[in-house]
């Protein structure tokens, strides 16, 4: 009699425990955020008790503010005075637009220097305060004074962004859904700011985004899958120290576009004539 299990082979199959992954992402003392905000408060508290109106609705807020070092094209052009591209990001002009700012500072900048440290912060936030006031300054009107942290802050949401890019291989699902949320968050926030383009400078959140998004991509962390058998997990490694040259890149263009921009209304009479009779009429004013 034939042996019916003759010529059979069981099938093979190969047995992979199920193994949770430890993910260790970066998680560096949050410092940094809390001395930008008490910078912002600070400021504020100074614009008061040089007379501006709390909530920002006298005439003459806007003077204090220029004092303090707005954004203001006739003092830069002609004045020289460009340090304003940085001391524009500390000014708030009542209390509803540093309380708006300073809750959403509080909200991102937490997990941003989290996961990039203090340093890597620090510098994307000012250099990102510093794009938005630049095309404040290049796409603005040059008549109005521009100020707020809302490009550095929309300069952390473009940050965040950077990150997500470069995760999605390692984190899948849980990076691209927080992509789609900070995408979405910066998509309602500017959507916002062009249905009130009247009050809200939409340059500065733009520049201040892409700018935040070039650096955060450049600096961000880069996760690696460690393939242990005893305990798979995912680490994250510090950038290579030639990204920093990204923030090179970024003060020299911020340098170069600047200078472009300044020289075109050099050249072009009716813009210098517009702007040195503003800063003539500074210069009588504050005599």
């Amino acid at each position: 009699m034939q042996d019916p299990y003759s010529g059979y082979e069981p099938e093979r199959v190969e047995y992979s425990p199920s193994q949770p992954v430890m993910v260790q992402l970066p998680n560096a003392p949050v410092r940094a955020t809390w001395v930008f905000m008490a910078i912002n408060v600070i400021m504020f508290v100074v614009c008061i008790l040089k007379g501006m109106n709390v909530m920002g609705s006298s005439e003459g807020d806007a003077l204090v503010l220029i004092e303090l070092g707005a954004k203001w094209s006739p003092l830069m052009d002609i004045g020289g005075e460009w340090w304003r591209l940085l001391t524009a990001t500390v000014l708030h002009g009542g209390l509803v637009h540093i309380g708006f700012n300073m809750y959403a500072l509080y909200a991102l900048g937490p997990t941003v220097e989290r996961f990039y440290g203090s340093l890597s912060f620090s510098v994307i936030y000012l250099i990102a305060g510093i794009g938005g006031a630049w095309a404040s300054y290049a796409f603005g009107d040059p008549r109005s004074p521009s100020i707020g942290a809302s490009g550095a802050i929309f300069g952390l949401i473009g940050c965040l962004i950077g990150f997500f890019l470069t995760a999605r291989s390692v984190l899948g699902d849980f990076a691209r859904q927080n992509l789609r949320q900070m995408v979405g968050t910066a998509a309602i926030n500017l959507i916002i700011g062009l249905s009130l383009s009247s009050v809200i400078d939409n340059y500065a959140h733009i520049g201040g985004m892409v700018m935040g998004l070039a650096l955060g991509f450049a600096l961000a962390p880069r996760l690696a899958y460690i393939a242990d058998w005893f305990k798979p997990r995912i680490e994250a490694r510090a950038p290579a120290p030639i990204r920093w040259l990204s923030v090179v890149a970024a003060l020299v263009f911020v340098v170069g576009a600047t200078w472009f921009v300044h020289t075109q209304r050099m050249a072009d009479a009716s813009s210098r004539a517009l702007l040195e009779n503003f800063y003539q009429a500074w210069i009588q004013s504050a005599r």
